[in-house]
């Protein structure tokens, strides 16, 4: 269960709630007049965040392959889908029908 505490605790705990933190991997979510205002982590779960979003950031680069990728290639032979948005447009208009179309 994440840890959400003023930040006039964090400064009275903070070394404390650095050894916590890097422990258990738990977040603690660091609150100013009662509203969210940063998280602080483990250097361990910051590296692995950042991985994972270098990593997906990469995916979005066309010249990296995203053409063979799984979720992407399915749609490869489909005439219909080389035009996604355009696709996604038209089954819209056709769902929007039949729910107007039903009373």
């Amino acid at each position: 269960m994440p840890i959400i505490l003023p930040v006039t605790e964090i400064r009275n705990r903070l070394s404390a709630l650095l050894d916590e933190v890097a422990s258990n991997n738990e977040p603690v979510f660091i609150t100013k007049h009662g509203r969210a205002q940063a998280v602080l982590i483990s250097a361990a779960h910051y590296e692995t965040l950042t991985k994972q979003e270098a990593g997906a950031s990469t995916m979005h680069e066309p010249e990296k392959g995203l053409e063979n990728l799984p979720f992407f290639g399915m749609w490869a032979d489909r005439d219909d889908m080389r035009d996604s948005t355009a696709w996604v447009r038209k089954e819209r208009e056709k769902w929007h029908q039949r729910v107007t179309h039903q009373d």
